[in-house]
């Protein structure tokens, strides 16, 4: 057997207790299946609401890979009720092409314990990080994350992989990095994480100073032609610190009742005109 992989008799720990893989199971093994999706029921009494938007994002990038399997319950009324991947059903019922669904089929005593069945399977896996995914995108060659991976690089930064990731460089506020890329590109997310870096020294850059930075380099391009580069707004936001600019944002986010990047812009822009008499920056309505 490979190096690293798990024996069939390998033990696990659980709650500090040596078990093997044979016992503490609970419930009956399901069964592998090809099923018609015609025949496959999704019962709205324990489902999550359905989002047509993420049906329609599953169409548009189908894959048998990412499809996977549908957790399915046989009832004593000898229908297919699915109790995991009803999103993924709805979209293949818009594929026409798709006839039958891979399936895993298990066969409960009753709705409430179908209905626990529901909840293990989607509280216990445990969801991707933001960080997990963008590590994936970038192994797959998506041109986007790839892109925003070099820009981190050349700044002597990389997406945290894990939540608990602490070591050098590792920012996890990926969202606001992704996020200032999709809306000013390369060279402004090159230039928000420059100055990002400058502001923070030596601890990482946090989401609302990404936020905050991505939107005023943009405000200050549209009303003014410049950007945060400007020598005397380096200066300024260098003396200040990161402390004092998440300060300022905190302040500006309680004074109007709502936390958001613009509100974190005009606390930034707040905290940079505080004592200057020229080339104050223009203040934004907050509900614009």
């Amino acid at each position: 057997m490979a190096s690293g992989l798990l024996s069939k008799k390998a033990r696990f720990s659980k709650n500090g207790q040596s078990v093997s893989d044979e016992s503490h199971t609970d419930g009956p093994k399901g069964r592998f299946d090809l099923i018609d999706k015609r025949q496959l029921v999704v019962d709205p009494s324990y489902q999550r609401d359905l989002r047509s938007s993420k049906v329609q994002e599953i169409v548009a990038e189908f894959s048998w890979a990412a499809f996977g399997v549908v957790l399915v319950a046989l009832r004593s009324d000898g229908k297919y009720y699915v109790y995991d991947g009803q999103h993924r059903v709805m979209a293949a019922m818009l594929i026409e092409h798709l006839s039958v669904l891979p399936c895993l089929v298990f066969s409960f005593d009753d709705l409430p314990e179908e209905a626990r069945a529901f909840v293990l399977t989607n509280t216990k896996r445990g969801a991707m990080s933001a960080g997990e995914k963008f590590t994936a995108r970038v192994i797959a060659n998506d041109p986007d994350a790839m892109m925003i991976a070099g820009i981190l690089s050349r700044n002597g930064l990389r997406v945290a992989t894990s939540r608990g990731d602490k070591s050098e460089g590792a920012i996890k506020c990926v969202d606001a990095v992704e996020s200032t890329y999709k809306r000013g590109g390369g060279d402004h997310l090159d230039r928000v994480l420059r100055i990002a870096k400058r502001v923070c020294r030596s601890t990482m850059p946090q989401k609302r100073l990404v936020s905050a930075l991505s939107l005023l380099d943009r405000h200050l391009q549209k009303t003014e032609r410049t950007s945060i580069e400007r020598s005397d707004i380096v200066e300024k936001l260098e003396t200040l610190g990161v402390n004092e600019l998440l300060l300022a944002m905190t302040r500006m986010a309680e004074f109007e009742g709502t936390s958001n990047p613009r509100t974190w812009m005009a606390g930034l822009i707040k905290a940079i005109n505080s004592g200057k008499r020229s080339r104050r920056i223009e203040q934004i309505a907050i509900g614009e």
